[in-house]
């Protein structure tokens, strides 16, 4: 079956933003893909952006 993994993204700010994309071949300066095929080189780009306020207080 397909394989799945999952996770927590954490931030400082009350509403952490993640960005994903596709690039065609290994490295940041490939361009963006909608598709990509099996055996295709692809570097996956993730950028995680504070926004919001700081959360305080106590929890």
């Amino acid at each position: 079956g397909p394989l799945h993994d999952e996770g927590v993204i954490t931030g400082n700010g009350a509403a952490p933003l993640l960005s994903m994309q596709i690039l065609d071949g290994h490295g940041i300066n490939g361009v963006p893909l909608a598709r990509a095929s099996v055996g295709q080189r692809i570097t996956l780009d993730l950028a995680l952006k504070n926004t919001g306020e700081p959360i305080s207080g106590k929890f």
